[in-house]
Order: structure tokens, then C-alpha cells, then sequence
């Protein structure tokens, strides 16, 4: 029986391996499945040639693992953050990273502003290729947040939505909801984060 499963790759969660018989046929079933989201994988086989079945069933669910560690990219503009998956690749993060967010800053600034572009964590003096987190600030904050799971990364997201609810009700002026309809468009940013990393 196969065992250290990979984590599930939608979720982050343990899987669980099992097998299944079917006596009148002759028939076995392997089936690897996430123990959270229900994310399985079925193969089914001769009883006598079971390994094969097994070893079929472990390919695939290893080839539905991400081959990179997962990266939470966080957009924030005044009260209103927008959350990101992507996969993480040492070898082009820092260039996918700065190209990102020369786009993000130039969406959220005002037409006019013509400082440099701030890099935060990743300048070069300041950029440090093994951290867990990269953050930068100007007309509004970007982090980089780099984990093992999904799951490891979910209380993040969840923090910061969390502010967004809390800081929105505080924060009742018009010009700042004008301000992020103009400058933090949800469908922009989106398309900002796609264009530069995988989303997963």
C-alpha cells in the first residue's frame, strides 16, 4: 500500500489511498482521494495484476501535483485586497515578480505619476532569494507570500479578507470607493497577475 501521499493539489489537504475488489469479475479498483475536497483518482485492473493498477493510479495523482510550490500574491489599494494562487519558480520569480509589479503600479497610481518604480523586497539590495515573503509599498501594498500548500496559505487569505470587511465599514468615503473603482478594478488586476504567473 502506497504510502506519503503528495498533499491534494486543489486544497493542500491529506489523501488517503485505498482499493476496492470486485469478487465477481475479478475486477480490483485503486483510488487515491483528497480527505477535504473529495479530489479523486480511479484506476481499475485484473485482481492478479494489482500492482500495475496501483502504480497507474499513483502516476497520475503525482502528475496533478503542482511542480512548484504555491505563491499568494496579494493586490491591495486602500481597503480593498485581491488574492492570487500561482506557481512558484525560483529560477523566474524575481523577473515574473518585478515585471508584475511595474504593471500593478502603473494601474494604481494616478495617469501623471512619474516616480520609479518600487520593487520593496525585491531591489536588489534588499531582495533575499530563499524568503518566504516579499513585500512592496506604494499607492498601495503587494506581498509575495510563498508556502508549501494551498492549505498553509489559506489563513493569509483569509486575514486579509477579513480586514477588507472591517476596514470597508470604517471607511465610508466616496472618493476612496471612486478611487478603487478606478485604480484596483477587480478584472485588471486579474489580468495584470495572469499575464505574468501561472495561476493554480
Amino acid at each position: 500500500m502506497p504510502n506519503n501521499l503528495p498533499c491534494c493539489p486543489c486544497c493542500g489537504a491529506e489523501a488517503t489511498y485505498r482499493e476496492t475488489t470486485y469478487h465477481f469479475k475479478g475486477i480490483k479498483t485503486a483510488i487515491v482521494q483528497c480527505n477535504d475536497c473529495g479530489l479523486s483518482i480511479t484506476h481499475c485492473g485484473p485482481a492478479e495484476k494489482i500492482a500495475d493498477t496501483r502504480a497507474k493510479v499513483m502516476a497520475a495523482w503525482m502528475c496533478r501535483i503542482p511542480q512548484h510550490k504555491p505563491c499568494l500574491i496579494v493586490s491591495q489599494y486602500y481597503y480593498s485586497r485581491y488574492c492570487y494562487f500561482v506557481a512558484y519558480d525560483p529560477e523566474t520569480f524575481l523577473a515574473q515578480a518585478r515585471a508584475c509589479i511595474e504593471d500593478l503600479e502603473r494601474h494604481k497610481r494616478q495617469w501623471d505619476d512619474l516616480r520609479p518604480i518600487r520593487y520593496g523586497d525585491l531591489e536588489n539590495r534588499w531582495y533575499c532569494p530563499g524568503s518566504l515573503r516579499h513585500n512592496v509599498n506604494d499607492d498601495g501594498d503587494i506581498y509575495f507570500i510563498v508556502g508549501d500548500s494551498v492549505g498553509e496559505l489559506l489563513p493569509y487569505v483569509r486575514e486579509y479578507y477579513d480586514k477588507v470587511d472591517r476596514e470597508e465599514r470604517q471607511d465610508r468615503r466616496k472618493n476612496i470607493a471612486k478611487k478603487i473603482a478606478t485604480h484596483h478594478d477587480p478584472g485588471a488586476i486579474y489580468a495584470i497577475v495572469k499575464s505574468h504567473f501561472r495561476l493554480i
